[in-house]
């Protein structure tokens, strides 16, 4: 199901980090997480391996492994440094940050991971 929602235009918009007008990996600051909306405006995501879209898109690429080392350093992107989420009533986390805590803490509560 999850990667079904990755690769649904019309769902993956939806997932977390949620991706908004001129906002990219590259030019966001870590500290500062997209908040969690929806607010409206969020882009859907062009993920590869989606073989039922047309030809000559990047959804159309085929979806393979990163490099070597790549795992760490998309782990560098999301995580280990601590951010505050102002517009979500000052969401804060100092020590083992990671986006995923902040967009799915219900998820984290429910089974105790810290």
């Amino acid at each position: 199901m999850h990667i079904e929602k990755a690769l649904d235009p019309a769902t993956n918009k939806l997932t977390y980090p949620p991706p908004r007008p001129g906002e990219t990996t590259a030019n966001r600051v870590k500290a500062r997480p997209p908040i969690k909306g929806p607010l409206g405006g969020e882009l859907p995501k062009a993920t590869p391996g989606n073989h039922a879209v047309p030809r000559n898109t990047v959804q159309r690429t085929a979806l393979r492994g990163g490099p070597k080392g790549g795992d760490v350093k998309n782990r560098n992107v999301f995580s280990g440094f601590p951010f505050t989420v102002e517009a979500d009533n000052n969401y804060s986390l100092r020590t083992r940050a990671n986006y995923c805590k902040h967009y799915t803490e219900d998820v984290y509560e429910q089974y105790g991971w810290n």
